[in-house]
């Protein structure tokens, strides 16, 4: 059927504001149900921004510093803490997680599907040791980050935080830093290059993209169709 067809056919139907505008209900809540969960996502994605943000003082978020054995240290989240900095490299799981601090590899389980991945730790670690090197006068923490919807059922590990830890971790020191550390603080933020590495992409779940381009597209032909329905009511 070509258009032309399709636009007689259409002339030839009885208008009925209530039809059309109930077909417009259905697009629309299509759309919705589709944008919904990636949305909640984006929105889980945010406020582990604002968290981390706020958090300590002052932030550095995914940047590279001079030094390390390959010439520079990458940084996914560094934070200006009043007894010194706070080192955080996220992990954006979902799911059970059974992890231990001496395993190589952790387990997600989702469903009844499991999925191994490197403990992330050992590259905690790594990161730890390098920007040591390039402040050796100031205490440094480290902690991996998980975010919401990620559940640790045989036990957590003590440098694991969850998201809703941080801010109670992040708030046990109250007295300010001490000139060193804010002059450690300055040379870092001075050397900081960014890295571009840290995506949105990464906290969606698979068939998010295609999800939301096919919601953004109902919500965009339901606004037609309305728009449409107002000229004909008019």
């Amino acid at each position: 059927m070509s258009m032309d067809e399709l636009v007689r056919f259409i002339d030839t139907l009885q208008f009925d504001p209530l039809f059309f505008g109930s077909i417009a209900a259905v697009l629309l809540l299509a759309g919705v149900l589709l944008l919904w969960q990636p949305l909640l996502r984006v929105r889980a994605y945010m406020r582990l921004q604002k968290s981390i943000r706020g958090s300590g003082l002052d932030w550095l978020r995914d940047v590279y510093v001079p030094g390390g054995v390959d010439g520079q240290i990458y940084l996914e989240y560094v934070i200006l803490m009043p007894q010194g900095l706070l080192l955080i490299n996220v992990k954006p799981y979902y799911g059970n997680i059974f992890a231990g601090e001496q395993i190589e590899y952790w387990t997600q389980v989702i469903g009844l599907q499991s999925f191994k991945f490197k403990n992330p730790l050992h590259q905690l670690h790594i990161t730890l040791g390098e920007l040591r090197s390039v402040t050796p006068k100031i205490a440094i923490d480290s902690r991996v980050l998980f975010t919401p919807g990620s559940r640790f059922p045989k036990g957590k590990p003590e440098q694991v935080l969850q998201l809703e830890e941080l801010n109670s971790f992040s708030n046990t020191q109250q007295t300010p830093p001490s000139e060193t550390i804010i002059a450690a603080w300055e040379m870092l933020r001075a050397q900081a290059q960014p890295a571009n590495q840290i995506r949105l992409g990464v906290y969606l779940r698979q068939g998010d993209r295609r999800r939301m381009v096919y919601g953004s597209g109902l919500v965009i032909i339901t606004v037609i169709w309305m728009v449409w329905l107002g000229v004909a009511i008019a």
